[in-house]
């Protein structure tokens, strides 16, 4: 069962990486309908994706993506 874990605070690691996925909340912009995509900037990280409009919606109406790796997750906090 300790190979599993392959070095103390495995555990706390992955809660702490559980902790950093987040969610941004987004509007979908005028024009666009279910299935399209749109541009959208992670405030953390200032990385830009592709955000796909869910099937029932429409311009104005908001909904939750998950930035690409999590948000400022990965990579994002190397203070070397």
């Amino acid at each position: 069962e300790r190979t599993r874990a392959s070095g103390n605070g495995a555990e706390s690691s992955c809660l702490s990486c559980a902790l950093r996925v987040y969610m941004l909340q987004v509007s979908v912009p005028a024009g666009a309908s279910a299935g399209d995509s749109f541009p959208v900037i992670d405030p953390a990280t200032q990385v830009q994706f592709d955000a796909v409009v869910p099937k029932g919606l429409g311009p104005g109406d908001t909904f939750n993506v998950s930035p690409p790796g999590g948000g400022g997750g990965s990579g994002g906090s190397s203070s070397s």
